[in-house]
């Protein structure tokens, strides 16, 4: 795959492009306040210090792509991917997930973007990958018949169905992503955040693992897929087009 670096400069919205977008981010900037040393709080109670983790991004995501945010640690892909999953609010501009305001309309929103954070660690490791499925298949509210046909369906298509009573914690590093890929499917989500999925994955491991999200995840389930990662080669061998960001700066798209 050839890949070509262009200054961004993005084009002023209209409703036509709203609408055909899955992801739309426009100015988009959050900050967080700097932990402070007690003994400069004794000194200056009052004052504050705040740090830019993202700063007037503005891009978007064509329905059915595959998108990826690069940059290293501290770039701000982490912050932006809680954004749009409505978990951190921005403190300016906004963000659009299928036309739906991430603030305005959260719960929109939920219904129809899953994620998969960095060194997720709330799989129940004493259960198998089957009932890990089914519990949180009972807080999306699937339950019964409906429940079972789509666990085993996901395991299926991560190619963990083989696993039987087996507990997670005896997994491969893996096999535990694959399993938190499922999970987020459960909800048949349109758009899917991925970030840094192959991180503690082997060499080998890791592109066995890109293969099977290029050809399972974006090609047979149909998502909207944004992957943040660090590495240069594997955004231009996975993702359609990429941002590249550095200090919460969009330096090029």
């Amino acid at each position: 795959m050839s890949a070509t670096l262009t200054r961004t400069n993005p084009p002023i919205p209209t409703p036509s492009t709203v609408r055909d977008a899955a992801v739309r981010v426009e100015g988009l900037t959050k900050r967080f306040r700097v932990r402070r040393r007690w003994s400069e709080m004794l000194r200056h109670p009052w004052a504050h210090e705040y740090a830019m983790a993202v700063r007037d991004l503005s891009w978007e995501v064509r329905r059915g792509e595959f998108f990826g945010l690069l940059g290293p640690n501290g770039a701000g892909k982490t912050t932006v991917f809680k954004m749009l999953m409505t978990s951190t609010t921005p403190d300016a501009g906004r963000a659009l997930v299928h036309g739906y305001d991430v603030v305005r309309e959260a719960g929109r929103v939920r219904a129809l973007v899953g994620c998969v954070l960095a060194n997720d660690r709330s799989l129940y490791w004493r259960l198998s990958a089957a009932e890990n499925l089914r519990l949180y298949a009972a807080l999306y509210n699937l339950h019964g018949a409906r429940a079972r046909d789509r666990v085993r369906e996901l395991l299926r298509v991560v190619e963990l169905d083989d696993t039987g009573e087996k507990m997670v914690a005896e997994f491969s590093s893996g096999m535990k992503q694959r399993l938190l890929i499922a999970r987020a499917l459960l909800s048949e989500p349109s758009v899917l955040l991925l970030d840094e999925p192959t991180r503690s994955l082997d060499p080998l491991s890791a592109r066995r693992f890109r293969d099977f999200l290029r050809t399972e995840i974006a090609g047979n389930q149909g998502c909207t897929v944004l992957l943040a990662t660090h590495s240069s080669e594997e955004a231009m061998e996975l993702c359609d087009r990429v941002a590249v960001l550095d200090r919460g700066r969009l330096l090029a798209l």
